[in-house]
């Protein structure tokens, strides 16, 4: 069912209120308009596509799950994404861990396999005010499972 409406015996639909398509907008029941607001697809959770799981591909990403891999530079030399001081750098390969990164599907995140606790970020989290280009790596202060 997809694009259809939920309605109720008094024949109220679900809507999404006044129709803004944004995160923790309400969900309210309204008389039945037909419109975009009220439009719903219902997904059982037995036919959902599994996530992939280590070493598959997750193609909305183009990248291997948990795969290790290098950044290299298209630049002449070819150096790779490398952490020097906790900023990321890059330099001649040199076979170290620090230069090695993998897909972290659960997080969308790209990770350094050395130290693991590193996640490559935008600096200022791309805030709109505060926008900035700078690359810079994230310590994850916790785990949780």
């Amino acid at each position: 069912m997809k694009g259809d409406f939920i309605i109720n015996e008094k024949k109220k639909a679900l809507s999404v209120a006044y129709g803004h398509d944004q995160n923790n907008k309400n969900v309210v029941v309204a008389g039945l308009n037909k419109k975009v607001a009220q439009q719903w697809e219902i997904m059982y959770a037995d036919e959902m596509k599994a996530d992939p799981k280590k070493g598959e591909l997750a193609s909305e990403f183009g990248l291997y799950v948990e795969r290790l891999f290098f950044v290299v530079s298209g630049l002449q030399s070819g150096r790779y994404l490398d952490i020097v001081k906790g900023k990321p750098v890059i330099k001649t390969p040199n076979g170290f861990d620090s230069q090695k990164w993998y897909f972290d599907y659960k997080t969308k995140t790209i990770r350094s396999d050395m130290p693991r606790h590193y996640v490559l970020s935008i600096g200022q989290s791309g805030k709109k005010r505060t926008r900035t280009n700078n690359l810079q790596l994230f310590r994850v202060q916790s785990q949780w499972w």
